[in-house]
């Protein structure tokens, strides 16, 4: 039954993908598959720039506060968490909390400051009747619809990009980690 269940699925999403791929190739042929690219650039961009260099700044300064040797021969210490209780954690534990929270928030405040970008890149991409310059989209928006229109979505963003950007570059520098060794 489980099976059947997969392979039902599974068909009828490549139906629904070939479909839209013809309707896609009918109405506007090649081009349609790129629609937004320009956008799309700018705001991958953007985003990684701004992520990154911000990774990057915060990892020195906290690769100072935390070096390896500072981490040897550590005894377990308590971080009071709001006061209302107290958690044994580690100088090395303490570490990666500090930069899971640290990526939380920089993968939050990138999300806040690249929204209106990604509000554009999506509009161009979706909408059949969008076809005008990124620009010109732009001051559509905040004349239609006000500047806070370039901020939808933000919150959905943020709560996926704060946890999902910290796990990520968690992952890349236990990665990097065990790979130079």
């Amino acid at each position: 039954f489980t099976q059947t269940k997969h392979k039902n699925l599974f068909s009828t999403s490549i139906a629904i993908l070939t479909e839209g791929i013809q309707i896609i190739w009918k109405k506007d042929g090649l081009g349609g598959f790129f629609r937004g690219f320009n956008a799309s650039l700018v705001t991958l961009s953007a985003e990684a720039a701004l992520w990154w260099g911000c990774y990057s700044f915060f990892r020195d300064k906290l690769s100072q506060k935390y070096t390896s040797a500072s981490l040897q021969g550590y005894k377990w210490s308590t971080v009071p968490l709001a006061g209302l209780l107290s958690v044994p954690i580690s100088k090395l534990s303490r570490l990666l909390f500090t930069s899971w929270i640290l990526l939380s928030i920089i993968g939050t405040v990138t999300s806040i400051l690249i929204n209106p970008f990604e509000v554009i890149k999506t509009r161009l991409q979706v909408n059949d009747a969008c076809r005008q310059s990124t620009l010109t989209l732009l001051k559509e928006i905040v004349r239609s619809e006000g500047i806070g229109a370039l901020w939808k979505g933000t919150f959905a963003k943020m709560l996926f990009f704060g946890p999902v950007g910290a796990l990520t570059l968690l992952v890349y520098e236990r990665v990097k980690l065990f790979s130079t060794k």
